[in-house]
């Protein structure tokens, strides 16, 4: 098929990949087709992104924050739930003369400052660019949350979507290879078979083929090899013993691409 268009290629690489539009990236995977995908890793990523901005100590651990010297104002009892027995220290602090901020804090029995009393000296960490968001200095990081653990949030996206669309990309990226620098030559259909392709319920899935094919080396000796096609029409027209047009390299000659699939 196609003899007349493939006469104009290249004998030997390297060939341009735009001598033939269906090796372009938009012509499997339509801009349409990836705004679904897009919209919901967008909001995925949203989520920890609001969270981070909602939670002081959140913005505390990821923020630049300075340090200041303050004192303690008023201790109270409380029960902290995760450490036990606590206390409430509230205390004062000023970033610049003439501006006073008041923070609180709750400290386990493991704390410095569990056995701090009103008037005592304490250090204090605070952001930089919103100084009401503060802690008691030694304390970020025991109780900075586990921030990793948000980021994972986008990785629901790509573990929904990537098993639709990376066979696709993957095999125009072989075929774009095989054709820039791989060889050009005819080769006769043997065998075509349906290959099961992951979708999901509602979702428009892909589907390919496996076509299997021989042609003849350069060396002179005959080789059987195999190409994946996802061209419906192109499968309709492939009856047994048809000639199509191939690209594949001499040290994987049991790999090729099938170029027919590609020239729209």
């Amino acid at each position: 098929m196609y003899d007349d268009i493939f006469a104009m290629v290249p004998a030997e690489p390297p060939r341009r990949t735009t001598l033939l539009p269906g090796l372009r990236l938009g012509a499997i995977v339509s801009r349409s087709t990836l705004l679904l995908p897009l919209a919901f890793f967008v909001l995925f990523a949203f989520i920890p992104f609001s969270i981070l901005q909602s939670d002081p100590k959140m913005r505390l651990a990821l923020g630049t924050s300075g340090n200041a010297s303050g004192r303690i104002v008023n201790v109270s009892e409380v029960r902290n739930s995760q450490q036990g027995p606590g206390h409430r220290i509230v205390y004062i602090f000023s970033v610049q003369p003439g501006r006073e901020l008041r923070g609180a804090s709750v400290v386990g029995e493991v704390s410095p400052y569990y056995s701090a009393q009103p008037g005592d000296a304490i250090d204090i960490q605070f952001l930089v660019r919103d100084p009401s968001v503060n802690a008691p200095s030694g304390m970020r990081d025991r109780n900075a949350p586990p921030i990793a653990f948000l980021f994972v949030f986008p990785l629901f996206v790509l573990m929904f979507f990537v098993p639709m669309f990376l066979p696709l990309v993957r095999e125009i990226w072989r075929a774009r290879r095989l054709f820039a620098k791989g060889r050009v030559t005819t080769a006769r259909v043997i065998f075509v078979k349906r290959r099961t392709s992951m979708r999901w319920p509602g979702w428009p899935g892909s589907t390919s083929s496996e076509v299997f094919l021989e042609y003849q080396r350069v060396a002179g000796d005959r080789a059987e090899a195999l190409a994946l096609c996802s061209n419906d029409w192109i499968l309709n027209q492939l009856a047994p013993e048809a000639i199509v047009h191939i690209a594949y390299q001499e040290e994987v000659p049991e790999r090729a691409a099938l170029l027919d699939a590609y020239l729209r």
